[in-house]
Formats: structure tokens, sequence, C-alpha cells
């Protein structure tokens, strides 16, 4: 397992050149069908990001109509597009980052947005070439009216607080190009979590500093089936993640933060199945959930059916 002092050491061995004049970071984006108004807003903000170099990679995962035709309007030497096959979102970043020039590289997706500072500040937060910078991310509908601030405080090595605690969502965290080929590829096999498994890979090779002030602006919307069959994809996909990290660290197989992780993705799901009406596989999940850790899933669960709770009370009431 990596510590503070074995981060320390690597830092010392390499160190990136800190003129920001000569340091690249590379903004990769996959595009699949995206609604032309959220993609030309996500374009606008990863090109209006100010005091640093950049480059933005736009992946055209095979959309219908082609990402070039939908951007005709956009002139900047700064953006390049290339075209794939349909292969799904982490394939798409596969192919971004093969084509990357950067020293640190930030994704984000076609219907989020970055804030203008952000990247300069990640940049001057990440002090050498294992650091990942981070900030804090604004949770928004889908006219990107912000309902909550998601803040972490971790810093330094958190390899064992990856799983459970580092709540930094993708688009507000920047990763040095040496942490990315660590890590490896995306796994192109998942289409739920892969962001969760890529990040949690990067964790294990590097030291994390961050800072409270808002790096991207996430839009939440559905757009797609939120029935039974997508809440079994989530639950096998966190366990997959879960599984991962135990099979690079079978010594760890029984360790709390592991029973923690597990009881966290059972408890999310049983929450997803109480919600479309499926009470057996719920309550199947909370007790699972309270064999791994039973202090969390009780207070966990307790939460949930408090919930479910003064839902149906307003409900009688109405």
């Amino acid at each position: 397992m990596l510590i503070e002092s074995d981060v320390s050491a690597m830092a010392t061995e390499r160190s990136v050149a800190r003129d920001r004049d000569e340091v690249l970071v590379s903004l990769i984006m996959p595009v699949w069908n995206p609604r032309p108004d959220w993609l030309h807003a996500a374009i606008e903000s990863a090109l209006a990001q100010r005091g640093c170099a950049i480059e933005l990679i736009v992946v055209d995962n095979g959309n219908d109509t082609p990402v070039a035709t939908l951007l005709a309007g956009v002139r900047d030497p700064r953006l390049r597009i290339i075209r794939t096959q349909h292969g799904g979102v982490s394939a798409a970043r596969n192919a971004g980052m093969a084509e990357a020039r950067g020293d640190f590289l930030r994704f984000l997706d076609c219907d989020d947005v970055f804030e203008p500072d952000s990247t300069r500040r990640l940049l001057a937060l990440s002090t050498d070439d294992l650091t990942i910078a981070y900030g804090a991310t604004a949770y928004c509908d889908a006219e990107l009216r912000p309902y909550k601030t998601v803040v972490c405080a971790l810093e330094g090595s958190i390899v064992t607080r990856g799983l459970t605690d580092f709540t930094v969502a993708l688009p507000s965290l920047l990763f040095p190009r040496r942490v990315v080929d660590l890590a490896g590829a995306w796994d192109e096999s998942m289409t739920i979590c892969e962001d969760w498994d890529f990040v949690q890979r990067a964790l294990e090779h590097a030291r994390v500093r961050g800072e409270p002030a808002v790096a991207s602006h996430y839009r939440r919307h559905s757009t797609s089936s939120v029935g039974t069959a997508s809440i079994d994809v989530a639950e096998r996909s966190a366990a997959r993640v879960v599984a991962n990290y135990v099979a690079r660290h079978p010594d760890e197989r029984d360790a709390s933060h592991v029973r923690r992780a597990t009881a966290m993705r059972l408890t999310s799901a049983g929450d997803r199945y109480l919600q479309s009406g499926e009470r057996g596989r719920a309550l199947s999940r909370f007790v699972e959930a309270l064999r791994a850790d039973p202090g969390y899933a009780s207070r966990e669960v307790l939460r949930i059916l408090k919930r479910e709770i003064r839902a149906r009370s307003s409900f009688r009431t109405t």
C-alpha cells in the first residue's frame, strides 16, 4: 500500500515544471448524442479556462450527427475533435487520453460546466506529478441551477479512504499525466461506476490536495430508465469496484474500509429498490449491509426509513 512518505519520496525524484506558461492541461470530453445547448455550454466553459495553457479534446463517440457538424461555428485552435466508433464513455476517454499532449488531464462530460478559473487553481494545488488536485462540486438541476455543493477536506495519501470518503466528482479533479499512466486505462466494460473505479486506481499511486472553491457544475438529469434493471446494473458495477480493490489488496478483504464500502453500496441499492417499489429486494440489501458494517448500516437504514415515513405522512395529509 502507498503511504505518504512513499509518495513524498517518489515526488522528489521527478517534479513537474512549475512555469504555468509551459505546462499544458488536456481537457477531455466524450460526446454521445448530446443536447446541442448543453454541449455548447460545456465547450464554452472549457475554452474559457483562464491563466493556463489548455487543449480541448472532444471525442465524438460515434454520434448520429457528427460533433464536427454540431460545433461548426466554434473556431478555436485549442479545440480538437476526434471521431470513434460508438464504444461507451470509457472507450471515448481512453481515445482522448491517447491523443492528449498535456502534462495534466481533466475530464468533462458534455452536459457539465467548468468554473472559468478552476483549472488554473487546480494546477497551482498540484505541486508535483504525483498530486491529484481537486475542488468542490456544485450539483445542479437540468437548468444548471445549483441545489447543493459537495466539499471534501481529505489531504495526502488516502488509499484506504478512497472507497468511502472521497466524495469528489470527476470534473472537479485534475490528474498529473504520470498518475494517469500509473492508474492505467479506463475499464471499457464498465458503463456505471467507471469513474469510481478509475479514480480509486489513481489514488493508489498519488496523494491529493484540495480546496473548497467550486471547480465544476455537475448537471443531474434523467435521460435513461430508472427501473429495476438499471438498479441491478448499478449494484453490480459498485460491487465490482469493491471487488477490484480487494483483488489488488487481498490482505484487506476484511478491513473496516472494505466492509464500510460494501455496506454503502448495499444500502444505496436498497434505497433505490425501496423507491422503485421492490420492498423485498430492498430488505435483503439492508440485511446484507447490516452484516457487513452494523454501525454504518444501522444509521443509514434508519435515515432511509425515517425519510419514507415522513413522505408517507405528508402524502396522507395532502
